[in-house]
C-alpha cells in the first residue's frame, strides 16, 4: 500500500518481528499518517524512515512520538522541516527516550561510538 516491496517488508520484519503482531488500523496507519503530517516528509522519505526503524510503526503517536517531536521543536527550537530532515537521517532518535535525545545533544559523538570497543566495559 505504501510502495514497499515484499523484500522491504521482509527486512522490516527481520529488524522488528513484532510488526507481525501490529494491527494495521490501530497501530500502523495512525503512526504513518501522524508522522507524515508532523514531519512533512514524502511517502518515499517515510518509507526510508520505516525501513531503518520499523519499530516506529508500533509506537503510539500521542504518548510516544508526539512528546519527542515536541522536544525537538519546542525545547530545541527546530523547525518542522529540520526535525523531518533529522528523522530522515537518524530515525532511531524517535525510538529513543527524551533523556537520550538530551544526551546526544550534549555529546553528539556518542552516535559514532562502537558499543563493543568504546562503551561496553571489558570483561
Amino acid at each position: 500500500e505504501r510502495g514497499l516491496s515484499a523484500k522491504d517488508m521482509g527486512r522490516m520484519v527481520l529488524k522488528a518481528p513484532t510488526l507481525l503482531c501490529y494491527n494495521i488500523d490501530t497501530n500502523v496507519r495512525p503512526s504513518v499518517l501522524f508522522l507524515q503530517r508532523e514531519l512533512g516528509l514524502s511517502e518515499k522519505e517515510m518509507n526510508k524512515v520505516f525501513l531503518a526503524a520499523p519499530s516506529l510503526l508500533g509506537h503510539n503517536s500521542t504518548t510516544s512520538i508526539k512528546p519527542k517531536l515536541d522536544f525537538w521543536r519546542e525545547e530545541r527550537g527546530m523547525s518542522v522541516k529540520d526535525v523531518g530532515r533529522m528523522v530522515l537521517n537518524a530515525p532511531f532518535l524517535l525510538a529513543c527516550n527524551i533523556d537520550m535525545g538530551r544526551m546526544v545533544l550534549k555529546a553528539p559523538t556518542l552516535l559514532c561510538y562502537n558499543i563493543d570497543t568504546n562503551v561496553r566495559p571489558p570483561m
